[in-house]
């Protein structure tokens, strides 16, 4: 194998590698689980993993292909955090207020004829 190719084959098993690492331990395949077991099933030293955890930029690869994960859940997530906040979770609720940038506190003022008013800045509105 030429150098060339050491190389570009050394790139995308290291990109492999940062995605192995991005998923849960239980969405890993069962006889992959470990890193000695990636190494073994990639067939690369145990020891060039650590190299490569060790690099510059690579956490940021795995911060990349953990979000790119997140991503692909992303409609679950919301839906679950819509179902949680619905059926009475404060915390979920605020996780929602939170996406639709209504989490900042409300200032209440009532006027006559009796008329509540809500808004989310510090300043007072005169019209309703």
């Amino acid at each position: 194998m030429t150098i060339e190719k050491n190389v570009e084959r050394d790139k995308w098993l290291r990109l492999r590698f940062a995605r192995w690492l991005a998923l849960p331990i239980s969405e890993r395949p069962e006889d992959c689980r470990t890193q000695g077991q990636f190494a073994k099933l990639v067939n690369i030293p145990r020891p060039k993993l650590d190299d490569w955890k060790r690099e510059e930029g690579f956490w940021d690869e795995v911060y990349k292909e953990a979000c790119n994960l997140i991503g692909d859940e992303l409609n679950n997530i919301v839906k679950a955090m819509v179902r949680e906040a619905t059926i009475g979770s404060v915390n979920a609720a605020k996780l929602c207020l939170s996406m639709l940038d209504l989490d900042r506190p409300l200032k209440v003022r009532i006027e006559e004829p009796l008329t509540v008013i809500l808004t989310k800045d510090a300043e007072d509105r005169t019209e309703p």
